[in-house]
């Protein structure tokens, strides 16, 4: 690219606030993976890396995803990948899809003025490496009434490829707020008929997800260990495509960790790992309060696995239950409380700690 080109590109960046405005997507960079690197055969509705949603619904398409450590120079040294073990029909029925979804909490895109007279333009980037060639599909849309379909070219197989959707202005349309959802992102391998009929490259009325998309050429989704790789996924405020913006990987954690936080059992003494102190509440009962490093979303839902149990400085108790208390919880922290311990001793100090057990987690979720 020529000088005079790389001069003309910012300074239509520096006109549009885009140069000064950041990316909106979270792990964009697929560096952080508090949930694992390996998902097999997972079930609609999981996460796979941070900020990442698998869907699928009505296909034979099996994928199993990983976090790859082939990315872009100059990007991000990670990726994520999905690899077919299961193909799909060549020609998916109604309501069949197999996508990937990416929430924008309505904090990060209020001042985009969607749905309103003085709304913004937004620039959608992304690199994809993918085994087959064709068009793919993708949808913005506000999760009900108003979408944006499109698609990108794998024109080369197997190869990196930058992809940019310029996505105009949206006038109207109801649009969440806030810390609820809004605005939705969807990167499909597969959508039955009845959500292709959209009019590629502009906004389109739309009820439920009918028509949220367009048609497409790729049989990535029917090719058995075809696989479709992303990252450097950018979206900022203006006409053109903005250069992916670097941040440290503590930045990107912190992030991730407004919507979900997992604490795991680490270092010499795993098996008993101390996660938070407090105190015995009865002599079956103890709570601590757990402090989150980030405000989470909302206040999270609690997910445990593993044996847990209190110390005393006595005994090591185990509990047969893990919960969040009933006083107090926010989202900045949260009471711990473990039931089902036997001999303990009331108003005694206690830590709350795994049970001779190095695998045991903790999962705080404020997911959108």
């Amino acid at each position: 690219m020529s000088k005079a080109r790389q001069l003309a590109d910012l300074g239509n960046q520096v006109d549009d606030g885009a140069v000064t405005g950041s990316n909106m997507v979270i792990n964009g960079a697929m560096t952080v993976a508090q949930r694992g690197v390996s998902f097999v055969s997972p079930a609609s509705g999981d996460y796979l890396l941070d900020r990442v949603l698998y869907n699928h619904t009505g296909s034979t398409a099996i994928i199993t995803s990983t976090q790859e450590s082939d990315g872009v120079v100059g990007v991000s040294p990670k990726s994520l990948k999905a690899q077919i073990t299961t193909a799909a029909n060549a020609s998916p029925s109604a309501n069949c899809f197999t996508q990937f979804v990416y929430y924008f909490e309505g904090n990060d895109v209020d001042h985009l003025g969607l749905g309103t007279s003085s709304c913004k333009p937004i620039t959608l980037s992304f690199y994809i490496k993918c085994s087959t060639t064709g068009t793919l599909p993708i949808g913005v849309s506000n999760g009900g009434t108003r979408s944006f379909p499109a698609t990108y070219n794998v024109t080369e197989a197997n190869v990196w490829q930058r992809h940019i959707i310029k996505i105009p202005a949206v006038t109207d349309g109801s649009w969440s707020s806030g810390i609820n959802r809004g605005l939705e992102l969807r990167l499909g391998l597969e959508y039955g008929s009845d959500y292709t009929g959209g009019t590629a490259n502009e906004w389109n009325s739309t009820v439920g997800y009918a028509n949220f998309t367009t048609t497409y050429t790729n049989p990535v989704a029917s090719t058995l260990n075809a696989t479709w790789q992303i990252t450097g996924v950018c979206l900022n405020v203006g006409d053109s495509a903005i250069d992916f913006p670097h941040e440290s990987y503590g930045e990107a954690l912190a992030k991730c960790q407004r919507y979900y936080y997992r604490r795991t059992s680490v270092g010499s003494n795993g098996n008993y790992y101390r996660y938070v102190t407090g105190f015995a509440t009865a002599t079956s009962t103890c709570e601590g309060v757990l402090e989150m490093p980030v405000e989470m979303r909302a206040t999270p839902s609690l997910t445990s696995a593993g044996l847990f149990a209190s110390w005393d400085s006595t005994s090591v108790r185990p509990a047969t239950s893990v919960a969040i208390g009933g006083d107090g919880s926010s989202k900045q922290t949260i009471n711990l409380s473990l039931g089902g311990i036997s001999g303990g001793t009331a108003l005694r100090p206690v830590e709350i700690l795994s049970s001779n057990n190095s695998s045991s987690y903790l999962e705080l979720n404020a997911e959108l």
